[in-house]
């Protein structure tokens, strides 16, 4: 192969002399010429490419390293000639000259890695061609082909969409194979490859034909392998794509026996040639589980085995996918069922039997265990391995099942072992005991053909479903991407780490500028009297320019800087800049080393004399071919420095307080952009998210998310300002928001975890967008149609002329407003209480650039017509403002046909995949449940009993939508944004469900506490309120999942299972020991709300402070912003229960009289007791001495007073997730509530008393301080 390659360089070079163009072959740099004569010559320059340069007769220039130092070192500029020359002819043998004297060759960057060179007259034969899913939805295609030589080419193609993509990849086989993962030598990595820990080869993607990434590997000789391994990662956002927890693996050579010249191409269906032996050991075991785990020797076992294999194999050339086999593996199908799925009882007919030993008798069969069983064993291991996150306990629990019936107990005796009452009945002996192969050949018992669902009732199969099958089961990492978080080291760590020990050391930061290269900024003065140095340090391996000048004190206005600052070969470009290049760093404060080898730094040194007058440096950077432009996220550069009155420090303007480059482009585009609205906001985020995606901003992309959901949420609750110096068109607002919402459903296809929750979150932040025009057209038709001139002075024309300037969300509310005002008979207090209860004041009405300064009046004739309009119209403010709206976010998934106010057809059409019947009657029967339990919440009876009907539609809705937003946008035709709107608006109508039964709940727990002994009604209103609080925890666990909280979402569904067994028994079954059960589940699910509350505020708090003091928002709202955040979120409505049912619960249980809210100070605290009526009313109040304050009503909302060290409540309690118990919480703040009358008198007798409080196992004890 080497003579082979010389021959062929040495043809190449000929044919370049004989015809005279051999300028023009360096020019387009040869790659077999080039490449081979520049690797030779950098052997004749000392027979090495050390770090610290080459000398030549063109000066010392030192070697460029690419931002990877493994990725490979490169030739850069102004190579010597000469060497070049004397190169190419060492390699080739000849002293042939290959240039002419006095040909000026032009100086390039070289890559000198062995490239692969494809020999044209080779036949290549396709060993295979395989197309692979993603778990996306997007496919990897991969075809081998070999040469009659024994060449290997694999080329890869793939679809999937990523900020920097690469192969991580191994091989298994060749040339003194030893087994495991074998990394191929140099020869055989493509260009930019690194190795990776010893484990595996990390290859960079090329971009391919109509947006795809394609790749080609070459193995070649000893390199041949067996089989290719390998995974996908997106290194932007650390996401990895795997085979379901495993890796790929193709064949690279023909299977034994083969004769066929290639095999089959298929997209969909896995050939079955290569099988995961994890798969194959899964699916046996499997078998002989549902064989009923029959004694065998080892030859049957590998028959059994063969069979598996076989097995897998049919059904995938059948039209199965490898997807369905790992959930029979997995266990999330049964195998019959799976058998039935697909064609027959039997798959693949099994050999006869083998008798068995005589002497063993055969084991006793047993029938089915019924899986609530499984479910509580599960439970009960679960608990005493630790609670391990994601561990699942079914087999180990099936096991210990079958040991104990197998011992001579029934299932109802290991039921009552484990304290569980059963729901099942036993069949008679007969029934039970059947021969293994009769069950074997019996098909799965039908079920009953359920009776047509009616608009307005329940389907009925929601009970059915076990809660522990939504816990996402955390696949094991790719064997081949172990240690994928650990921390990358960076070429300038090390001069950050020393100038932040230098006492000169005045401001340092490190801006990143992309492809993962960095700018560190450092200003060092030695004392306020001398002259101010700054730094500009960068690993870029191409050459930059230095565009700057200077900004004065407090300004960042652009100007020229003085001649006196300008460094050597400084010159002028324009009126205002001037450039300066950045020189190579080759002293010892640039010695800097990576794996060993010394990375080549740039630098440029600006002094500033002592009594200079300027703010800051401002520049941007650029390539010296002015091809690449480098700024601050978008903006300059800004590096402030100490000047005359300043004493030596640093003064910094808010945007460079700021900690990273996410966040001042934010404050940056909000505060010194003189024309802002809503469109710009929107287009701003939208750009700002996709650069996270794509790896701009070097930060954890969840940190990222976190920052733009906590500005968008500033945003949705009108922190920041909607409008300034700029009017808006209705169509291009919604435009933005329509860009804005596709940008945030295709973040939430490509993150997970605690990102994919905070992209979730953003959606609740903004509107659907739309049709934005008809808001525009629509106002005015109905103007004309009513007879309402365009008249300036009039209320509709002042509304006309906002909406068609600035519409946004407040339109929504006044379009409501105007309603209710007409259904209230022209009553303008109706228009005002509406505005009022959205915070929108006259103030605010006359702030806007548009202003309406009049009330609404209309006649008597006018007022039917425009209540029919307006209702049509509020609609189409909906549609386009607000994302929870049901009606119109069904319509938008159903897909609708009507035509508008001007009589134009509006056509949407259904989702695919998503708009079948069964979702159409549910949502039919939800609206219609949402109406019926809004018309009974003001009635006595009944309000309940609705709002649990509307429970349980919602939430079966929502499971229905739950594998489409699973999968992404491939199941759904691209529209994954229209599912998640639906989504949110039914958790929306459950949770304003939830909140307007909340008062009859509370008369509930009020009947029972009162009654002694509890009545039979009380107890089964009681019984009401658990069914209550288990639909509401199933939609909390649901929301929960979808945003990638995986230990909220474990933890609800855990206690879902025993919440679902509770809700089930009658009001008889209320014993105490039930009671008991119950409130443990509440115990337990309030420690997770406050951790869970904890956790959000922690990681939401400092990004709103840090925002919220740039971007004038009012301390009050910066302050409470992470406890509104909490609130807002799913869980809320469930705490608001569990506060409501903990009282009755402890009654019944006999679980003591104190309700704990906040368990403060565990020591206990001492203070005065102090009595009053409220909360509120001394809210605000300061204490000089420790208070333990008793009140008798809470709302939840008020603060706790300064001074007070325990609050004891004798009314109703707030949730865990009220503003007063997080306070409460985090102030280390005892809050209690005390549920036993008599002792609510005592403690008031003890008034103007020191009083000690102190933690006990029932709650808590108060007495008289010594």
């Amino acid at each position: 192969a080497t003579e082979r390659f010389i021959q062929c360089v040495n043809q190449q070079i000929a044919t370049r002399v004989e015809t005279d163009s051999v300028q023009q072959s360096y020019q387009e740099r040869s790659k077999h010429t080039h490449l081979c004569c520049t690797r030779q010559a950098m052997t004749s320059l000392g027979g090495r490419a050390t770090q610290s340069g080459v000398a030549c007769s063109s000066g010392q220039r030192r070697l460029s390293w690419a931002h990877e130092v493994q990725a490979g070192a490169v030739l850069r500029r102004r190579t010597c000639l000469k060497h070049f020359q004397s190169g190419a002819a060492l390699m080739l043998g000849q002293s042939r000259s290959l240039v002419r004297p006095g040909l000026s060759y032009v100086p390039q960057r070289i890559d000198v890695r062995t490239r692969a060179i494809a020999f044209p007259d080779e036949t290549m034969t396709k060993i295979t061609e395989r197309v692979l899913p993603l778990r996306n939805g997007s496919k990897v295609k991969v075809v081998v082909n070999t040469s009659a030589t024994g060449r290997q080419v694999v080329d890869l193609e793939t679809d999937l969409q990523a900020g920097r993509l690469l192969l991580h990849w191994g091989v298994e086989g060749g040339k003194n194979y030893k087994g495991g993962w074998r990394l191929p030598g140099g020869s055989s990595r493509p260009e930019g490859t690194i190795q990776y820990k010893d484990r595996a080869l990390q290859t960079p993607w090329r971009s391919g034909p109509n947006g795809s990434s394609v790749l080609r590997l070459e193995l070649n000789g000893d390199e041949a392998s067996d089989v290719l391994n390998f995974v996908l990662k997106d290194d932007a956002t650390n996401t990895w794509y795997d085979n379901n927890g495993t890796n790929f693996t193709v064949a690279l050579r023909k299977p034994q026996g083969s004769t066929d010249s290639a095999l089959s191409s298929t997209e969909d269906v896995m050939d079955g040639s290569v099988l995961p032996k994890d798969l194959c050991d899964r699916w046996a075991w499997v078998r002989w589980d549902q064989a009923g785990r029959p004694s065998r020797s080892e030859k049957q076992a590998a028959e059994d085995y063969s069979r598996g294999v076989q097995e897998m194999r049919e059904v995938l050339l059948k039209g199965a996918t490898l997807d369905e086999l790992w959930k029979v593996a997995n266990g999330q199908v049964k195998y019959d069922d799976f058998k039935v799925k697909r064609g027959g009882s039997n798959i693949v007919a099994a050999p006869p039997k083998a008798a068995a030993p005589p002497a063993q008798a055969p084991p006793k069969q047993l029938p089915p265990i019924p899986d609530e069983l499984i479910g509580v064993q599960a439970y009960v291991l679960w608990e005493r391995a630790g609670k391990p996150d994601g561990a699942d306990f079914g087999v180990e629990a099936r096991r210990v099942i079958e040991e104990a019936a197998r011992g001579g107990l029934s299932y109802e005796d290991i039921a009552a072992r484990l304290n569980y009452v059963p729901k099942w009945t036993q069949q008679p002996q007969k029934q039970q005991q059947q021969p293994q192969q009769q069950q074997a050949a019996s098909p799965p018992p039908q079920r009953a053909a359920a009776a047509p669902p009616q608009v307005g009732q329940p389907l009925g199969n929601a009970a059915r479903r076990n809660p522990l099958d939504m816990i996402k089961r955390v696949s094991a990492a790719p064997v081949l991407s172990e240690s994928s978080s650990s921390k990358r080291e960076k070429p300038l760590d090390f001069l950050v780490q020393q100038f932040a020990l230098d006492p000169t050391t005045k401001w340092r930061r490190t801006f990143a500028l992309g492809d993962k290269s960095e700018l560190l900024a450092v200003v060092r003065q030695e004392h306020p009297m001398a002259p101010v140095r700054v730094d500009l340090i960068t690993d870029l391996a191409s050459e930059v320019v230095l565009h700057w000048g200077v900004s004065k004190p407090g300004s960042r206005e652009w100007r020229m800087a003085p001649s006196e600052l300008w460094p050597e070969d400084t010159h002028t470009t324009g009126h205002i800049a001037c450039e300066t290049q950045l020189l190579d760093c080759n002293d010892d404060e640039c010695d800097v080393e990576i794996a060993g080898a010394r990375v080549p730094l740039q630098r440029l040194t600006i002094m500033l004399p002592p009594d200079h007058d300027t703010g800051a440096l401002v520049f941007v950077l650029r390539s010296s071919d002015g091809t690449m432009w480098y700024k601050d996220a978008g903006n300059n550069f800004s590096v402030p420095v100490p000047c005359k009155g300043t004493e030596g420090k640093v003064v910094e303007d808010p945007v460079s307080q700021l900690p990273d480059d996410l966040s001042r482009a934010i404050v940056d585009a909000e505060v010194n952009t003189s024309q802002w609205t809503l469109m710009h906001r929107f287009n701003k985020a939208t750009d700002l998210m996709n650069e996270v995606l794509n790896g701009y901003f070097d930060m954890d992309v969840a940190d990222a998310m976190s920052r733009i959901y906590v500005w968008l949420r500033y945003s949705s609750t009108r922190q920041l300002t909607w409008q300034r110096n700029y009017n808006t068109q209705p169509r291009i607002l919604s435009a933005a928001q329509e860009r804005l919402t596709n940008a945030i459903s295709t973040a939430h296809s490509r993150t997970t975890g605690e990102a994919q929750e905070w992209v979730r979150l953003m959606l609740t932040t903004v509107g659907r967008g739309g049709d934005g025009q008809r808001i525009r057209d629509e106002i005015l038709h109905i103007m004309h149609r009513n007879h309402i001139p365009e008249k300036k002075g009039l209320w509709m024309e002042e509304w006309h002329q906002k909406l068609h300037n600035n519409t946004s969300p407040d339109d929504v509310v006044i379009c409501q407003a105007l309603i209710d005002y007409i259904k209230a008979d022209c009553d303008i207090s109706a228009y005002w209480a509406t505005l009022k209860a959205s915070n929108i004041t006259a103030e605010r009405l006359r702030s806007f650039d548009r202003p309406i300064t009049s009330e609404p009046h209309f006649s008597a004739m006018q007022a039917p017509g425009l209540l029919r309009d307006l209702q049509g119209y509020l609609q189409t403010l909906r549609a386009v403002h607000s994302g929870d709206d049901l009606a119109s976010a069904a319509a938008n998934v159903l897909g609708y046909k009507h035509r508008d106010m001007r009589g134009h057809q509006v056509d949407v059409s259904p989702v695919d995949n998503v708009a079948n019947p069964p979702l159409r009657l549910l949502l039919a029967s939800v609206l219609f449940q949402q109406q019926a339990a809004a018309a009974a919440a003001s009635k006595d009876s009944g309000a309940v009993a609705a709002v649990l009907l509307l429970l349980q539609l919602v939430v079966e809705a929502r499971h229905m939508l739950q594998p489409i937003i699973s999968t992404g946008d491939t199941s759904c035709g691209g529209r994954l944004r229209d599912v998640i709107f639906l989504d949110m608006a039914l958790d929306s109508t459950a949770r304003a469900g939830l909140e307007s039964v909340m008062g009859h709940l509370r008369a509930h727990t009020r009947a029972l506490l009162e009654s002694n002994p509890p009545s039979s009604g009380s107890v089964e209103r009681l019984g009401e309120i658990i069914a209550v609080a288990r639909w509401a925890v199933e939609n909390a666990a649901l929301s929960a999942a979808r945003e990638g909280n995986q230990v909220a979402a474990d933890e609800l569904c855990y206690s879902l299972r025993w919440l679902e067994q509770l809700s089930s028994m009658g009001g008889d079954a209320m014993q105490k020991e039930r009671a008991m059960q119950a409130l443990a589940i509440v115990d337990r699910l309030k420690r997770m709300l406050g951790q869970v509350a904890s956790d959000t505020i922690s990681r939401l708090q400092p990004t709103a402070e840090a925002l919220g003091g740039r971007l004038n928002v009012p301390r009050d709202a910066v302050a409470i912003y992470g406890e509104e955040a909490v609130r807002g979120a799913a869980a809320a409505p469930v705490a608001q229960v569990l506060a409501v049912l903990e009282p009755s619960l402890r009654r019944l249980a006999g679980g003591g009289d104190w309700q704990l809210v906040s368990r403060g100070n565990e020591r206990g605290v001492t203070g005065i007791l102090r009595v009053e009526s409220s909360l509120a009313t001394v809210q605000y109040e300061r204490w000089a001495a420790d208070t333990v304050l008793l009140i008798d009503q809470i709302t939840g909302h008020e603060e706790v007073p300064e001074g007070a060290v325990a609050v004891i409540i004798t009314g109703d309690c707030p949730d865990v997730l009220s503003h007063s118990a997080v306070r409460a919480r985090n102030s280390g703040i005892i809050m209690a509530g005390c549920l036993d009358r008599n002792k609510s008198a005592a403690l008031a007798s003890m008034a103007g008393q020191t009083v000690s409080v102190s933690l006990t196992g029932s709650g808590l004890q108060v007495l008289p301080s010594k």
